[in-house]
């Protein structure tokens, strides 16, 4: 209990001393009043590719985690037979899920750019009078 309340006093003290500090520290980089964070010349294309990124990102994070469990399950089974089973069934259903990610990553590439659209890193959504 000592240890807990001790590291909780530490890092009410270090947050109490340390954020003045660091708010002192000017880096040069000011928002205009009234503006936002997101530059003006941002398009609709930039923010949809990126969160189409995003969502591969962390689904391959998440299947690379998948297969961490799964790898933890078969070290933790003890040689049963039937959780040995299911740990491999978690990989193996891992390693389709890394499959399927990087083929939906492909196939988005190849139509984006068959549409003429750019890429995913620079998406051009066409407007109305664009059209």
């Amino acid at each position: 209990m000592t240890k807990i309340l001790s590291s909780a006093i530490a890092f009410i003290s270090y947050s109490a001393l340390a954020s003045p500090v660091f708010g002192a520290i000017d880096v040069g980089v000011k928002t205009p009043p009234g503006s936002s964070v997101v530059p003006p010349d941002t398009g609709v294309g930039q923010i949809v590719g990126f969160l189409v990124a995003f969502i591969i990102v962390i689904a391959f994070l998440a299947a690379l985690l998948y297969i961490v469990i799964g790898a933890f399950q078969w070290i933790t089974s003890g040689g049963d037979k039937q959780r040995v089973a299911d740990a491999r069934n978690h990989i193996i259903a891992a390693v389709i899920g890394l499959i399927i990610i990087a083929l939906s990553f492909v196939i988005i590439n190849v139509v984006i750019q068959a549409l003429g659209l750019g890429s995913l890193t620079n998406l051009k959504i066409l407007t109305l009078p664009e059209f």
